[in-house]
């Protein structure tokens, strides 16, 4: 018996060290329904440029986490969602430009705040490398990939961090 995932976009597997992304269950008569399960970084990129996946789950997000007593709405940048995670003591970053989760320890937020280009910041089960040029880089310790972020750059997170205290 396998226990290998296949991407449910391009029926390929995702290999060890693959970017992925854990796709939400949405209701059968939702536009994105027939999107489910693990699936490449890469292929969600690629099909957000003609279904607009990213602006449809920042958007069911947003409503969900405005509803959320656990999780409430902290605020939301273009596809980037932001709730704060009472109970887990954590503000989660939910980066629907590329297709990740960032989970930021509250003990955490000043140093990332504060991160300058080629330095590191360890967030528990995540590191962000923030690299010379003011890119991201997120890894995942386990299963163990890296994402690397095109869209949410370090000037901008630490622009969404700063609203933080704004909603507060």
């Amino acid at each position: 018996m396998s226990n290998n995932q296949i991407c449910e976009l391009c029926q390929s597997e995702i290999l060890s060290g693959q970017p992925r992304f854990y796709f939400p269950r949405l209701p059968p008569n939702h536009a994105l329904a027939d999107i489910k399960g693990v699936l490449h970084t890469s292929c969600l990129l690629v099909a957000d440029n003609s279904r607009n996946i990213g602006a449809s789950l920042a958007q069911i997000a947003e409503s969900v986490a405005r509803h959320s007593e656990s999780a409430p709405h902290i605020s939301r940048n273009g596809n980037v969602t932001l709730r704060n995670r009472l109970d887990e003591g954590r503000i989660e970053v939910l980066d629907f430009e590329d297709f990740c989760e960032i989970s930021i320890p509250l003990a955490a937020l000043d140093r990332l705040r504060v991160i300058a280009p080629g330095a590191s910041v360890s967030l528990g089960m995540q590191v962000l490398h923030a690299k010379a040029d003011g890119q991201l880089v997120l890894e995942h310790k386990s299963p163990a990939f890296d994402v690397h972020l095109s869209a949410l750059s370090l000037e901008r997170l630490q622009a969404i961090l700063a609203d933080i205290d704004k909603v507060r």
